[in-house]
């Protein structure tokens, strides 16, 4: 049989395309090489953005926390990142205001009479679907240092009628002084109750980066319909020298961290990182 030129250039288009199409695939087979050698494709990098780790959590993630997540089925169908200024008076208790983007990376110094602004705190918090739960998520990104190198809290209050169905899972990464980034997932104390979940550890000295986060899924307890679901996410620090014991004296809930009254005074709380989603449960 005599095959034509035009016959004979189809083929060859054909073949090019078939070629193309799996030299494409695969180099998709792996898109992404994290910090730590780890290499993600496409679906799992975007799994793990559903299920609201940032950009920085999965290039410094570790191989356990990796395939923990990586094949989960995912959505984000919540999720907000806010800047807060740590304000140090000359004389008083040490405060948190949130402020704008802008602010807080450009990081103004001494704006106001008789202040010493010191800190800036990023908050994100997220909401996601997780199979038949969803998953709560809270990261605290310090621009600038923590004042004190003492135990401090991070947390995640809830509303509605849902109960913790997992681990609290809590990790927490520092930066040392020639840039490299070290993960930890030591704790003092860690709470799962029926209103929230919260770690306790402790700022490590000679600390130039500091990022901490804290996760965990929740299920029904109802056989209502749920239509919304809200967190709180929230963060203490220490303004002194404090314990494990007095750190880890608090509760949390929908509100935010709650301090026993006779440890109170040993922290400042930043303003509740509130989230809401609107869920058909």
């Amino acid at each position: 049989m005599k095959i034509n030129k035009r016959c004979i250039r189809y083929i060859f288009i054909i073949a090019f395309m078939v070629f193309l199409t799996l030299s494409i695939d695969k180099v998709n087979a792996h898109q992404f090489t994290n910090y730590y050698g780890i290499q993600m494709t496409n679906e799992e990098y975007f799994t793990l953005l559903n299920l609201g780790f940032t950009d920085d959590e999965i290039y410094y993630m570790d191989e356990d926390t990796f395939n923990e997540n990586k094949n989960l089925d995912a959505e984000l169908i919540s999720q907000s990142s806010r800047y807060y200024k740590i304000v140090t008076p000359m004389y008083g208790q040490s405060y948190a205001v949130e402020v704008s983007q802008t602010e807080a990376l450009n990081q103004p110094q001494n704006q106001m009479l008789g202040t010493v602004i010191t800190q800036y705190i990023n908050e994100i918090s997220s909401i996601s679907v997780n199979g038949s739960k969803y998953r709560y998520k809270n990261t605290v990104n310090w621009t600038s240092m923590p004042p004190n190198n003492n135990f401090d809290v991070i947390a995640i209050g809830f509303i509605n009628s849902v109960y913790i169905n997992s681990n609290v899972y809590f990790k927490y990464s520092t930066m040392d002084s020639s840039g490299n980034w070290h993960n930890s997932t030591l704790y003092y104390d860690k709470k799962s109750t029926s209103t929230g979940g919260s770690a306790t550890y402790k700022i490590p000295n000679e600390l130039y980066g500091l990022s901490a986060m804290i996760y965990f899924d929740v299920s029904k307890n109802t056989t209502d319909t749920l239509t919304s679901l809200t967190i709180c996410g929230d963060y203490a620090y220490s303004l002194s020298a404090v314990t494990q014991y007095q750190a880890a004296n608090h509760a949390i809930n929908a509100s935010g961290i709650q301090f026993d009254s006779s440890v109170y005074n040993y922290f400042s709380i930043i303003p509740c990182a509130t989230e809401t989603a609107s869920v058909s449960w």
